[in-house]
């Protein structure tokens, strides 16, 4: 299902991973955009449609549990199937240094008018340690001044010129963090549909 990328350490304005080259197989992208930028995610149940979670109020999470599993068919089935074996973990572990062992698996799926103000992802979860790994899942890279920026301070949770670095949104493109105070990241509206997979690990 995934390549034998690498990935790179970047510490400005704070520590993340970013993948080289692709984290996906060529033909397995193909086949999780094609779905992705179908009329099929329109059946898959929304998490948090009503604002509940704080950390994200837009509702645009789609949770891959045990019932999204059993419902999916043909390779979506075969790739929810393949999210809980060892080989996706291995990964995450090799490249965060974190072992992913209590972790959730979901689709955020960001549509024309999403934003997100700065954040850290401590504050929303103050007992845990988390981690994230996230795969973009763009078509093209058109609109990869899109991904998320990054700052290791902030004065306005609103004024998104206090970026001083950025992940761009590309295709199959990879990116992981443990958060802390300084973890600040945001993602500035958006005009068009901005599909990527996320695995949070939290202990």
């Amino acid at each position: 299902m995934i390549t034998d990328n690498s990935f790179v350490e970047k510490d400005f304005p704070w520590k993340y991973k970013e993948s080289v080259g692709s984290f996906f197989l060529p033909e397995v992208y193909k086949n999780l955009t094609n779905i992705l930028y179908s009329d099929a995610v329109k059946d898959w149940k929304v998490y948090n449609d009503d604002g509940s979670d704080p950390a994200y109020p837009q509702g645009q999470v789609i949770m891959i549990d045990d019932e999204a599993r059993e419902q999916a068919t043909g390779f979506l089935r075969d790739f929810y199937d393949w999210l809980w074996t060892d080989e996706l973990e291995s990964k995450i572990t090799e490249v965060t240094g974190i072992e992913y062992n209590d972790y959730s698996k979901l689709w955020h799926l960001d549509y024309p008018g999403f934003d997100q103000a700065w954040h850290n992802d401590v504050d929303a979860y103050p007992n845990m340690r988390l981690t994230t790994f996230q795969v973009y899942m763009a078509q093209d890279d058109s609109k990869k001044d899109s991904g998320v920026i990054l700052a290791n301070e902030i004065d306005n949770d609103d004024d998104y010129t206090q970026g001083q670095a950025q992940v761009e949104y590309k295709p199959n493109h990879a990116w992981a963090f443990t958060a802390d105070q300084s973890t600040w990241h945001a993602v500035k509206p958006i005009d068009f549909y901005r599909p990527s997979l996320l695995m949070r690990n939290y202990t």
